[in-house]
């Protein structure tokens, strides 16, 4: 029933995986090694099945030139950001708003995948929409946190292949977006992730982890 092997071999991945500031750019991660991430990517869990959530994978030079003018700060000690270095990035958005048609659409997807009738699903698709007219909070945090779900596990995704990566979200999410043409999909960026091979040059690969204890960490009730 449980696989222990793989959970060591998970917890091993983990801990070898970093936040990759500098990438060996003679090196790419090849399309078929890609698509297998997008699909584990594509198989994230999220809330009510929604999916509210797209992936942009920018490999132009130039348009990752313009990102990093967008975001915060550069990484001193490097003459190129890892956003330039990388062999992939991927600028992880949401729905610039969150509309009713939004569940509709879902319904219907729904309905194709398991060979249903719209009006098998009817009671589904009016709890949904009942959610979404008395949810308390911002829809679009929301969204934005259902993002962040994905970025987690495309990041343990990669190091459970030994890719290296980087999460990105402190940046201008407007400039992401002019640069990126997503206003014109009605997209809005919320994070980014590159991902590659480390570089021999990359001091921050052999320095300690530094993570508080599990004790320290979690409650037991």
């Amino acid at each position: 029933m449980f696989s222990l092997p793989a959970l060591f071999n998970h917890l091993d991945a983990m801990q070898w995986r970093y936040a990759t500031k500098s990438y060996d750019t003679t090196k790419k991660i090849d399309k078929e090694i890609l698509y297998a991430l997008l699909e584990i990517l594509r198989l994230t869990p999220t809330t009510m099945g929604l999916q509210l959530w797209r992936f942009v994978v920018v490999t132009d030079p130039e348009l990752r030139k313009q990102l990093v003018t967008h975001c915060s700060r550069l990484h001193v000690g490097h003459k190129e950001h890892h956003i330039e270095s990388a062999s992939h990035l991927l600028v992880f958005c949401r729905p610039s708003k969150f509309e009713p048609a939004l569940i509709d659409q879902h319904i219907e997807h729904v309905a194709y995948v398991r060979n249903q009738s719209i009006s098998d699903l009817h009671a589904y698709s009016q709890n949904l929409h009942h959610w979404a007219e008395t949810f308390t909070d911002s829809l679009e945090t929301w969204m934005d946190n259902q993002t962040f779900i994905a970025l987690g596990s495309f990041i343990a995704a990669c190091a459970a292949a030994r890719i290296d990566s980087c999460p990105i979200e402190n940046f201008s999410k407007a400039g992401f977006d002019e640069v990126l043409n997503l206003g014109e999909k009605h997209l809005h960026s919320v994070a980014a992730c590159s991902l590659g091979v480390r570089s021999p040059l990359d001091k921050y690969a052999n320095e300690k982890k530094v993570r508080y204890p599990v004790d320290d960490l979690v409650i037991y009730k």
